[in-house]
């Protein structure tokens, strides 16, 4: 491999195919990728020869690492040695077994990612070096995790120290550096704070390590811890040092533990009996009624967290009423969304996948006789809800309605059919003289009538 960076160019990638390379390799040439072929890191293996030396050496800028394992640097020797380097991308590298795993010396805006240290004794560390990003790497086995030495204004994020012997983020004589959702568990001691003024410690998880989760010995100074979750027998030992805060203004926004504010931290324990399990909230907005006072120093967390549960989600419920002042068709009904906890409503009032109307109290006519089913749907944010009733349209049947005898008047036969009685009336009526016949009779009728009332 030390050939293929010696006869390479500004600008050149050298891909390495899958095997065992048994080398010591040092970069002086700028702007190279050096990249397995596979990407994938086991089956690309750079093992050094002489554990007194480091097996990896970048003493140029703008380089790509990307996809080896490099193991077998001895004692003070590192797998990989950023010195003097800037902008390089060391990126989904496997180390194992070495002193230091990754090392960066003096070196500006480097960018460490996605990679995984294993059975050292330092993982990951960064010394005189300032401006980097060390983000998603898992770092286990080590005696240190992560570990910075006089370095200022790096972030370290996301990444995952856990099973480490004594650390698993030590920070000595180190300023204004960032650490955020790191997880800290199951090392020696979970994040140390050593000599170091104005880092800042948020989101992180910090739990079930041995010793203590956090410590800040007493000449590190204005250092801000806020939004943590912690879960260790001793949580935190803070000594006294100058105007370090362990809280944030109480701020709208999802905590760590999913509340509702931003503020302090949560404080727990592995047994379940920790502060911020067992303390009160009587107005449900995720932190404690009272402050969480430190057991180790005069310092204190005045808006500790607690574990909130959010409320369960109100869903609508579907309801309606009719009107229908007569039951046959065409009929028209007067409906009215009587549902609750709805912000909206659909009606389908045939059932038919048809939407017919969003109004609250709309009117539907049913134009022909049967039986038709009403689908009202009420809906909210958090869901929707159902009614379905039945509605039978008749037809309009009119019974027939005879006219009523006069009074004094018998009722004439209505035997046989009108149409037999009407050719009768017709047959007589035919009949000649049937005219003058008829007068007579009638005027002798009026005759008659007169005399017996006389």
């Amino acid at each position: 491999m030390q050939e293929a960076v010696n006869s390479a160019l500004p600008g050149d990638v050298i891909i390495v195919k899958p095997g065992s390379y048994y080398d010591h390799v040092t970069v002086t040439t700028n702007n190279l990728v050096i990249r397995s072929e596979s990407g994938n890191p086991e089956d690309t293996v750079i093992e050094g020869y002489n554990p007194t030396a480091d097996v990896f050496t970048i003493e140029a800028d703008n380089i790509t690492l990307e996809g080896f394992t490099i193991m077998g640097a001895g004692a003070n020797c590192s797998g990989l040695c950023l010195h003097g380097c800037t902008n390089c991308l060391i990126d989904s590298n496997t180390f194992f077994n070495d002193f230091r795993g990754i090392y960066l010396k003096s070196s500006l805006n480097n960018d460490i990612l996605n990679n995984i240290v294993i059975k050292g004794g330092r993982g990951i560390s960064i010394e005189e070096s300032n401006h980097n990003s060390v983000s998603k790497n898992k770092v286990s086995e080590c005696g240190y995790g992560i570990n910075l030495l006089n370095s200022k204004d790096n972030r370290i994020s996301k990444n995952t120290v856990a099973g480490n012997k004594d650390y698993g983020i030590l920070v000595q004589s180190s300023d204004s550096n960032t650490f955020s959702r790191n997880n800290a568990s199951e090392n020696g001691r979970g994040i140390h704070i050593g000599n170091s003024d104005g880092n800042t410690l948020s989101n992180n998880k910090i739990s079930l390590n041995e010793v203590h989760g956090l410590f800040v010995c007493p000449k590190s100074d204005k250092n801000l811890v806020y939004n943590n979750y912690f879960s260790n027998t001793l949580n935190v030992e803070a000594n006294n040092g100058t105007s370090n805060v362990y809280h944030k203004s109480k701020t709208k926004g999802e905590n760590i533990v999913g509340g509702p504010y931003i503020g302090g931290n949560y404080w727990a324990t592995p047994e379940g009996s920790g502060f911020s399990e067992t303390a009160a909230d009587n107005n449900g907005d995720g932190i404690a009624d009272e402050k969480y006072l430190f057991e180790t120093s005069d310092y204190f967390d005045p808006l500790p967290l607690i574990a909130h549960k959010p409320p369960e989600p109100v869903l609508p419920t579907a309801n309606l009423s009719i009107n229908t002042p007569k039951d046959y068709a065409p009929l028209s009904v007067q409906f009215t969304d009587l549902s609750e906890n709805a912000t909206s409503r659909t009606w389908d009032f045939e059932n038919d996948g048809v939407i017919d109307s969003p109004d609250e109290m709309p009117v539907y006519t049913y134009p022909s006789p049967g039986t038709y089913t009403v689908n009202l749907t009420a809906a909210c944010e958090n869901g929707t809800d159902t009614k379905l009733i039945t509605i039978n349209v008749g037809e309009n049947n009119v019974a027939e309605i005879q006219p009523e005898s006069a009074p004094g008047e018998e009722s004439m036969s209505t035997t046989g059919s009108q149409a037999e009685q009407n050719s009768e009336q017709e047959g007589i009526s035919s009949i000649p003289g049937f005219e003058m016949l008829y007068g007579i009779f009638c005027l002798l009728a009026i005759f008659l009538y007169k005399e017996s009332t006389k």
